[in-house]
């Protein structure tokens, strides 16, 4: 088995079986679905798709983490990927995420490109759009920000249970081995920006909750948290001045919110869904 191809879910009804159908690769592959305590038809969806992907129930929702230690636990291929339930491929992102890993010994976890759907809708999507674009300069500029779906060699055995970051954690891993980072930008994926400030500050404030647990119990920084480089390459980013200004004041008052939490243990692995991202098509 060449491939593990790993989804976690939690109420994903709306995309799981788009997400199926999207997934396609020339190597042999298995597809491991872990739904967490779902209430809605995403285990009925994905038991009954035509690929016959493996689905682990997961009664009670315990956090992202604990779903992909147990994909980890399942995953016999060579090569893992995990790739977020409310995201869609395009039919060559699997190939293209896998290939640096099959002809460069020397990488160890890839990375692709997310690239907003909603392109237009609103001051909020802009926030998002920008950040995003900001983190395809930081994976070339500075070093490859691995979200969203991250293929990596099958060589991680368990992530901490409380992560709030699982992808950043696999990355550490993944570079005290010794191998290297790799962004493969023509692995394209579709996602959807937060489309409202409450979803959108939900989802900043728990991602630099996350990197603030990372760098204060490991040590390990992520390239999207180098500060001076980050800022010079917002300046050179050609982005509205007003969304430049905006996406600072959130960021810097979300990893100040994050502090705060950190201190006082409210570190729940099991955040609160980001709804306005979930519905693709």
């Amino acid at each position: 088995m060449d491939i593990s191809i790993g989804i976690c879910a939690y109420n994903e009804e709306e995309n799981i079986g788009n997400l199926l159908d999207r997934i396609t690769t020339k190597y042999e592959y298995e597809v491991i679905i872990v739904a967490s305590g779902c209430t809605d038809k995403t285990v009925e969806i994905a038991k009954n798709h035509p690929t016959k992907p493996k689905v682990i129930v997961e009664q009670r929702r315990k956090g992202k983490a604990s779903a992909v230690n147990l994909f980890l636990d399942e995953a016999i291929g060579e090569i893992c990927i995990l790739i977020s339930a409310d995201l869609l491929p395009l039919p060559t992102t699997i190939n293209r995420l896998i290939a640096p890993i099959r002809f460069l010994p020397e990488v160890g976890m890839v990375g692709g490109k997310p690239i907003p759907i909603n392109l237009s809708w609103g001051f909020t999507n802009k926030l998002g759009i920008a950040l995003w674009h900001l983190h395809h300069l930081i994976s070339i500029n500075i070093s490859p920000k691995c979200g969203e779906i991250i293929a990596f060699r099958n060589i991680v055995k368990k992530i901490p249970p409380n992560t709030l970051c699982d992808e950043a954690h696999i990355e550490h891993f993944i570079v005290s081995k010794g191998y290297k980072l790799y962004y493969e930008q023509t692995a394209i994926i579709s996602n959807k920006c937060p489309t409202n400030l409450k979803d959108f500050w939900k989802q900043r404030k728990r991602i630099h909750l996350g990197h603030l647990q990372l760098q204060a119990e490991y040590g390990y920084e992520v390239s999207s948290t180098k500060g001076l480089k980050i800022l010079f390459l917002l300046l050179q980013a050609r982005i509205n001045p007003l969304i430049i200004f905006s996406l600072f004041c959130i960021e810097f008052l979300a990893h100040i919110r994050a502090l705060r939490d950190y201190d006082k243990k409210r570190v729940d692995p099991a955040w609160d869904m980001v709804k306005s991202t979930k519905d693709l098509i």
